[in-house]
């Protein structure tokens, strides 16, 4: 018996280490200090993530790839916004002042690995927000009351204009142009992605004092946008490889609006399903290829195709101000005492095993 208890020890002591370790690669790591504010935040779709920081006057896009790797800084210029990550190029747009005053602004294409450049299209104003997918990019652009030059309007009012471009450049298609009426739209509209050929968003307006959120799509080619749904209160939405999922009031609590539930429908169309209900009225849902998450202020669910597969998978770090899934990592921007900060947490066995061995 005795001669069995180096061996035991030995068990012992790497199942405790490997418990250890395992807890430990579970936990939100700082990636980078931010320099400035988050003006765009973390995006990424394959091996390499972005995020743009800084100010008016400086903006910068630093990267890294998302297996490891040192974050540096790939561009920099004044008038940085809006950002999507696709492989190894980064999509943002770029206000240059010209002579006489004027501004140039331009959709960009940056080269992650080497740091090059190339003009893809024109804009009427800066792209606040990006999305990719399918090959095609989306952005949303917001024109002031009255300011003239725009050919598809007549802009009297504050406009919102959603537009579609190839990846690779080439002609411009104005999916959407949404009049801001102030007494109406509580936010400037939010891109959720692109799928199927077409890209979502989100538009929160008042109606009676009660605040609603809608989400239309338009297909990227062109074509008229379409209405698909509408949810009581500030609702978030995202998109997986298969589904739409969007929150909404708490089908099971006594009063809805003080807990939320996410639902799922195939992008195809058909009857919603709930896959999960009583979480925080402020749930985001989040999602990457066929899986999905709700980000709340206190944990991270895990949510499967129907209601019985939601489970508690990891505390919400502190200081937490947004969130998004890319790949199987989930990355945060943080507050502390020392500023914002990038971090990143692994979500599946695989990316912890990376975590403890980084490149």
């Amino acid at each position: 018996m005795r001669r069995h208890l180096p061996a035991a020890a030995v068990l012992l002591v790497v199942v405790g280490l490997g418990y250890l370790a395992a807890v430990y690669s579970a936990r939100p790591r700082v990636v980078a200090r931010v320099d400035g504010r988050v003006l765009s935040p973390p995006s990424g779709q394959g091996q390499w993530i972005g995020w743009l920081e800084g100010d008016a006057q400086k903006g910068r896009l630093v990267a890294a790839r998302r297996r490891g790797g040192r974050t540096r800084i790939a561009f920099s210029s004044a008038g940085l916004s809006g950002l999507a990550v696709v492989g190894d190029s980064a999509f943002l747009s770029k206000a240059t002042k010209a002579e006489g005053g004027a501004t140039e602004i331009s959709l960009l294409r940056v080269d992650l690995a080497d740091g090059t450049s190339e003009e893809l299209a024109a804009l009427g104003r800066s792209a606040d927000q990006i999305v990719a997918g399918d090959g095609w990019l989306c952005w949303h652009e917001y024109w002031e009351a009255g300011v003239p030059g725009v050919d598809f309007v007549v802009a009297a009012a504050p406009l919102n204009v959603m537009r579609a471009c190839p990846e690779a450049g080439g002609s411009v298609s104005t999916l959407a142009v949404l009049r801001a009426d102030p007494l109406q739209v509580v936010d400037r509209p939010e891109l959720v992605g692109i799928a199927d050929g077409h890209a979502y968003w989100l538009e929160r307006r008042l109606a009676g004092g009660v605040q609603n959120t809608v989400i239309r799509r338009a297909a990227v080619a062109g074509g008229e946008p379409e209405t698909l749904l509408r949810e009581r209160g500030r609702r978030t939405a995202a998109l997986s490889s298969q589904a739409l999922l969007w929150t909404a009031p708490s089908l099971e609590a006594a009063e809805p609006m003080t807990f939320a539930a996410v639902k799922r429908m195939g992008l195809e169309g058909g009857e919603p399903r709930v896959i999960a209900d009583w979480l925080e009225p402020r749930t985001t849902v989040l999602a990457s290829n066929a899986y999905a998450y709700a980000q709340g202020r206190e944990w991270l669910w895990g949510l499967g195709m129907s209601r019985e597969e939601q489970r508690p998978l990891h505390e919400a770090p502190g200081g937490l101000v947004t969130a998004a899934i890319l790949g199987d990592q989930e990355y945060f921007v943080i507050r502390s005492a020392g500023g914002l900060a990038i971090a990143r947490r692994p979500l599946t066995w695989w990316a912890r095993a990376r975590g403890l061995f980084p490149a």
